[in-house]
């Protein structure tokens, strides 16, 4: 799934603009509207109307089943990308010759 495309479509609907969501997303609106249309060929159909001189947008009937869909991908994302930077712990292996962690075992540890 395209990810820059589910991005672009969320802020659209959040803002009812595609030059706002450009400007929310701090992209070009071109940008903006390739990110859209190459989602569109990817769920085979148009998921938002563009009229001429329309103030806000609106969703098509695919665009309207798809929201749902791409606001569960976009908290995943959000939640994957929580999870990777949580679990950056570090580990140490240190191995030795079996000769030589007895006699650490022996004096340090009372094994």
């Amino acid at each position: 799934m395209y990810f820059p495309g589910i991005e672009a479509f969320l802020a659209i609907v959040k803002t009812e603009s595609i030059s706002k969501a450009a400007e929310f997303l701090h992209l070009s609106q071109a940008t903006v509207s390739y990110r859209l249309k190459t989602l569109e060929q990817e769920m085979g159909g148009l998921l938002v109307e563009r009229r001429k001189g329309a103030s806000k947008i609106s969703l098509t009937p695919k665009g309207e089943n798809f929201f749902s869909i791409a606001e569960r991908w976009d908290a995943l994302w959000r939640e994957t990308k929580i999870l990777q930077a949580s679990d950056a712990q570090l580990s140490l292996a240190i191995s030795a010759a079996e000769s030589i962690s007895i006699l650490f075992c022996r004096l340090y540890i009372a094994c």
